[in-house]
């Protein structure tokens, strides 16, 4: 996926005809809302650019998409299917896409990815990979195994990390190149990767000190 390429995506266009219409899915049960995600009590603040707050931010919705009995032991099966800017015009509450009975796509608007200078060694790292991603933390409803939601979206290697380390759901989508390039605007003000220690040849080191 590049939304950079091909411009807004299906489910984008379906969210803006079906604002009206479409079904609702529920707000996430107390017990999932209650229960919050590593890092995720962190002040978020808005601003339009990298260079303009000390905490950068822009909005973002999650598709995810569930397919139905995909084999003989699942019921249900979830991805996170795109990751979209979110101007405001998604509205506030999640809504359903589509569904043919096998697929259907729910959209999820007003997810905030701020930007802090302590999670610069994460940003690097992401840009650096060699492809750059969104990285998604999500739920699955322990009352309604065919509810799932996005908890939190990040650009942080390291807070994904640690996400998974608590054991929580983590899938990654490619980062767009214009978000590419503000991340790197923010890194690049606010990080500097420690340069590497060069390692001496055992030919030069004392006869004792030689592996």
């Amino acid at each position: 996926m590049s939304p950079a390429d091909r411009g807004p995506g299906p489910e984008a266009k379906d969210a803006a005809a079906a604002a009206a219409a479409a079904g609702r899915v529920p707000a996430p049960d107390a017990a999932g809302a209650a229960a919050a995600t590593p890092d995720a009590a962190r002040e978020v603040q808005d601003a339009p650019a990298a260079g303009a707050a000390a905490h950068p931010c822009c909005t973002v919705a999650v598709v995810i998409e569930r397919e139905a009995h995909p084999n003989r032991w699942e019921d249900w099966r979830f991805r996170i299917a795109e990751v979209l800017p979110d101007d405001g015009a998604f509205g506030s509450e999640p809504r359903l896409l589509r569904d043919d009975g096998r697929l259907a796509r729910f959209l999820h608007p007003g997810l905030a990815v701020t930007l802090f200078r302590d999670e610069g060694e994460g940003y690097y790292l992401n840009l650096t990979s060699g492809a750059p991603v969104w990285f998604v933390t999500w739920r699955v409803s322990d009352e309604d195994p065919s509810r799932a939601w996005p908890e939190a979206v990040t650009l942080s290697y390291n807070e994904a990390a640690r996400w998974l380390d608590a054991q929580e759901r983590v899938d990654n989508l490619p980062l767009p190149p214009e978000m590419q390039a503000w991340l790197a605007t923010f890194t690049d003000a606010h990080y500097r990767p420690e340069p590497k220690q060069r390692r001496r040849p055992p030919s030069f080191l004392p006869p004792e000190q030689r592996g």
